[in-house]
């Protein structure tokens, strides 16, 4: 497999829902998954949208959750919004 900079597929995944609503009391629809650092956020659909927020402040790639934690969107796409 070819290594793709800023992508690290052994990290493990922060959690089981997005940190930011867990703590918080919020909810989400769907999750994404950063693929550097395993960060668990809520998807641009939710209202909170943390992933976005996670990609903004720290440049990473967010990567497709499995089918069970939400929908099968582009992995790694730019436009994963």
């Amino acid at each position: 497999m070819t290594e793709v900079a800023g992508i690290d597929p052994s990290v493990p995944p922060s959690g089981t829902g997005c940190l930011e609503c867990d703590a918080s009391g919020g909810w989400w629809l769907h999750l994404r998954r950063c693929a550097q650092c395993g960060h668990i956020g809520c998807c641009d659909t939710s209202p909170s949208q943390h992933a976005s927020a996670h990609a903004a402040a720290t440049a990473a790639p967010m990567d497709t959750p499995p089918t069970a934690i939400g929908p099968p969107r582009e992995a790694l796409s730019s436009s994963w919004r």
